[in-house]
């Protein structure tokens, strides 16, 4: 039997808090998010704009890390390694969400009873959690907010049932995410599948998998109802004032191995694509391998200078956009042509007037599944949970790009310095210790 993850006291309890939330910011309590309802517009707060990418963070991170080597480089190697292969992670969801492809891809280990990053190894849950949070605070509308609790909530359920060690190995959760009402952040129509799988040393891990869909919200909600769960709407109670979109969120549904006619995510997806003007998975797959040269070119100006902001933005400037101009359409002529692709690792020649050319043009503004993308001041991540990274030195989130002097001695603490001048930043902390930045 198909299982939606409502039927138990934690979704009871949390829809009442969504519900107090809800009223917090509209104090009669009324709803306009339902089915069949009109989708109200909310005026923009004036606070920070929140988009795709942060590359604040990418440059704090390194700046970091960077200062290890001068103090422990043994901690540095382990560091830069992981933070590496999360960046180079991080470029490639994001090129995918901007792309519009049909699928992105990522593992997630288990480890102490929770899902974590397989590069840092972090509670995804806990930078869920500080994530939400902290949007809250800097530039989320109301609605968006509730959102993005909501978001917080289906993943705690992900979660609880992948930690169980009674869920049977391909168990699937669905997740759906429609798009927001007008003004919102979130205006992608897409979901998520997370699928458990073991490994070939018996190691369970989750499995998440991203999909654009083609259909129209109330399309598919019928094809939800009609495939996966015929009782989900049963539990909606619009009495309490949440909108539709973000109890979607709330409550994911369980699929167990042999109580449905779908045995994998890519299967499932054969039913909720339909008209989707998405990226197909060949070429994306395709396209991201052939950008790996110029995301480690870009990783190498954090490593080389974090603090080079300009050569930082031109860097990255360029991997997109010569994505996007270019490497695309390039790898759908070679697939139209049936090219056989050679994936033996080769060293592709940079070019630095290539780079230099690339990085210099705009980046077009896009509207991903996670915020906008584009050529602002302040790119920013591509999850909530980016925003809830832990610092290594004080365990506070990451969101606010401060940085510590990381001589073992000093507790010295820093604000963000990422839109000064490079003349104005501190070269040298109080305690002596030279950052060894231009």
């Amino acid at each position: 039997m198909v299982r939606t993850e409502t039927q138990d006291q934690f979704s009871s309890t949390e829809e009442a808090r969504l519900a107090r939330f809800r009223r917090q910011w509209q104090p009669d309590g009324s709803h306009d998010h339902v089915v069949g309802d009109d989708r109200l517009s909310e005026s923009e707060p004036k606070k920070e704009r929140v988009v795709q990418y942060n590359r604040n963070f990418d440059i704090q991170k390194y700046k970091a890390v960077n200062a290890l080597q001068f103090t422990n480089p043994e901690l540095y190697q382990q560091r830069i390694q992981a933070l590496d292969a999360q960046t180079l992670e991080n470029l490639e969801t994001a090129l995918g969400e901007r792309l519009n492809a049909s699928i992105s891809k990522r593992r997630d280990d288990i480890e102490n009873g929770h899902l974590v990053d397989r590069n840092t190894h972090e509670s995804l849950l806990d930078m869920f959690k500080r994530g939400q949070e902290w949007r809250a605070k800097n530039g989320s509308l109301p609605h968006d907010q509730m959102r993005e609790a909501a978001e917080v909530i289906g993943f705690t359920k992900v979660d609880r049932v992948f930690n169980d060690e009674n869920t049977p190995i391909g168990t699937m959760m669905f997740s759906r995410s429609e798009p927001g009402r007008p003004g919102s952040r979130y205006q992608h129509n897409f979901y998520d599948v997370f699928t458990l799988k073991i490994d070939e040393k018996g190691e369970r891990y989750n499995e998440a998998q991203r999909f654009v869909t083609g259909l129209d919200p109330k399309e598919f909600r019928k094809k939800m109802l009609q495939l996966l769960d015929p009782t989900y709407a049963d539990a909606y109670n619009p009495k309490l004032g949440i909108p539709l979109d973000t109890y979607m969120l709330m409550h994911p549904i369980k699929l167990l191995p042999g109580t449905t006619k779908y045995t994998s995510a890519e299967d499932l997806h054969g039913d909720f694509h339909i008209d989707s003007k998405s990226l197909p998975l060949n070429i994306y797959t395709e396209t991201v391998r052939r950008m790996k040269p110029y995301g480690k070119y870009y990783i190498q100006s954090l490593k080389d200078d974090s603090d080079n902001i300009e050569e930082g933005d031109l860097r990255f400037k360029a991997y997109f956009n010569i994505a996007e101009d270019e490497i695309v359409n390039e790898v759908t002529e070679d697939i139209n042509n049936n090219v056989v692709f050679q994936h033996a690792d080769q060293e592709q020649v940079i070019r630095r007037d290539h780079i230099v050319r690339s990085g210099n043009q705009a980046m077009r503004i896009v509207q991903t599944a996670c915020g906008e993308s584009g050529d602002s001041g302040s790119q920013t991540a591509y999850s909530v949970a980016e925003y809830g990274q832990r610092c290594k030195t004080c365990g506070q989130p990451e969101a606010d790009n401060h940085y510590h002097c990381p001589k073992t001695s000093c507790s010295k603490k820093y604000a963000d310095e990422t839109k000064l001048p490079a003349n104005m930043r501190t070269k040298k902390c109080s305690c002596g210790f030279e950052f060894h930045c231009e």
